[in-house]
């Protein structure tokens, strides 16, 4: 509680609730439908960015924070996926000012620790642009052992623990609130149920989107350079 009081009055003194520098265009009418996937950290959005990539008809970016969608020619849906709470937030944005406050906490170079967020759309500039949102999540265990694991730069096993809690229910936190807010184009899934029936999952997702399910969807993790010691989805 302290940490989050901090944070807030922190973000109010210097005004970046809004965060306008670089006020996005979210009132386009033509082009491609877009795609969102949000998801906590290491909860599986790289896997469900690569398998609804390996759709012909959508483009997907892995993690992009300039809006760069509508650089993507020649499909139907474009994309993005990106980390809950640590690039993207539900009203505020990224500036100028946001960013050398993040490096300066990052000094060390493989630290993660993100006060602000680093994408300069908000997850309200999306809904405003009407994007299919697509959240993931994961089982909260695995999901802070994963954490944990991939945390050797922080050598305190307490501020571990701590730094795992907060970014976990804050991630959380957005999700709800996005399930919550009645927008209609939303849908959650498990990454369990991916894992173990993807043919299914991507089905329900190609309907909801309302394109045809394609095979070559489930070959996208093979394509996938973060996959690329992988075959197939590992359960």
């Amino acid at each position: 509680m302290a940490y989050e009081a901090c944070l807030t009055k922190t973000q109010k003194i210097l005004g970046l609730i809004e965060g306008n520098y670089r006020t996005v265009d979210i009132h386009r009418e033509k082009g491609p439908k877009k795609i969102l996937i949000l998801g906590c950290i290491h909860s599986g959005t790289s896997l469900l960015t690569s398998l609804i990539g390996g759709h012909p008809n959508i483009g997907m970016l892995f993690e992009d924070l300039n809006n760069n969608e509508d650089k993507i020619y020649g499909k139907d849906f474009v994309g993005n996926k990106l980390i809950l709470w640590h690039q993207i937030r539900y009203k505020q944005r990224a500036n100028r000012v946001t960013h050398i406050l993040n490096r300066v906490l990052n000094l060390f170079r493989k630290s993660q620790i993100k006060i602000f967020p680093s994408s300069r759309k908000s997850i309200l500039d999306y809904v405003k642009e009407k994007a299919f949102i697509i959240t993931i999540t994961r089982n909260e265990s695995e999901t802070r052992e994963s954490m944990r694991k991939r945390m050797k730069w922080l050598k305190n096993e307490r501020l571990k623990e701590f730094y795992c809690e907060v970014v976990y229910r804050q991630s959380y936190k957005l999700i709800d609130k996005i399930s919550m807010s009645g927008y209609s184009n939303f849908m959650t899934i498990k990454l369990e149920d991916l894992r173990n029936e993807p043919e299914k999952v991507l089905k329900n997702i190609c309907r909801a989107l309302g394109v045809v399910y394609d095979k070559r969807m489930l070959d996208g993790v093979n394509k996938n350079w973060r996959y690329s010691e992988y075959k197939g989805i590992q359960k």
